[in-house]
């Protein structure tokens, strides 16, 4: 398998400091070709959210020079890798949180990570950035939200409408770096080629629809990494125009 790659993180049209940070890699790998992407949203409503967020890609860009290789070496296990990433992200909740007291402030991030390798395609999220799938059946969301809003989705007691309008939409039950304790969520999806990986944080796809979202990005038929990056571009754009106030990143993985 090949992977196109692009990542685009926009300040938006209201924030002079850009809170989100992302990394996206292709891999040569004992496996074959590999894809290892990382997104992060600093929260918005703290401070120096962009300190919890880079903190949190470059700890995790360390751990796919240091640590992915031996673990390939030693036979690509979903429970190893989990184990991995939960104690990185342990380690930098703890950091961030100790980074906080020192300098008298409160900072926090979200986190969606995606490792697409042999045929499988393994995924961590905490917060409320997403991970989606699209192929030729459609877009798939593969990841779900730590929110207030989320929560009431799934007791019954909100539409997915009426959380998408909801003044707390933005309030986060999980995160990394802002309270003890860093619970992430961890998903296996199998790797069918043709098709794309979309990571974002809650700014691309609030103004934005699925079915935009889809059109625009996989059904326009040219997939060259030239057109996906027009495409994602095209995509952030229209988010500012739609009053988008918050930063806006995106990662989109196209497997071939």
């Amino acid at each position: 398998m090949d992977f196109s790659i692009s990542a685009i993180t926009d300040a938006g049209i209201k924030r002079r400091v850009n809170q989100d940070c992302v990394m996206a890699r292709t891999l040569m790998t004992e496996l074959g070709r590999a894809c290892f992407a990382v997104l992060c949203d600093g929260m918005g409503g703290l401070q120096k959210g962009e300190i919890a967020s880079t903190s949190v890609v470059m700890a995790l860009s360390d751990w796919m020079y240091r640590e992915l290789p031996q673990l390939i070496r030693d036979g690509l296990n979903e429970n190893a890798l989990f184990a991995q990433w939960r104690s990185v992200m342990e380690d930098m909740n703890q950091s961030i949180l100790q980074y906080g007291e020192n300098n008298d402030c409160r900072i926090g991030t979200t986190a969606v990570a995606l490792l697409a390798i042999a045929g499988s395609c393994y995924l961590m999220n905490i917060g409320d950035s997403r991970a989606y799938r699209m192929d030729e059946a459609g877009l798939f969301r593969l990841t779900e939200d730590h929110s207030y809003v989320a929560d009431r989705v799934r007791a019954g007691e909100l539409t997915p409408e009426q959380a998408e309008h909801s003044p707390k939409r933005n309030v986060l039950t999980r995160c990394v770096g802002a309270k003890s304790g860093c619970d992430p969520d961890f998903f296996v999806d199998k790797l069918n080629a043709p098709c794309m990986y979309l990571l974002c944080s809650d700014g691309f796809r609030h103004e934005l629809s699925n079915e935009e979202m889809y059109v625009t990005l996989f059904q326009s038929g040219d997939r060259s990494p030239e057109a996906i990056r027009a495409a994602e571009l095209e995509l952030i754009e229209r988010n500012k125009q739609r009053g988008e106030t918050d930063n806006i990143s995106v990662i989109t993985i196209y497997v071939s």
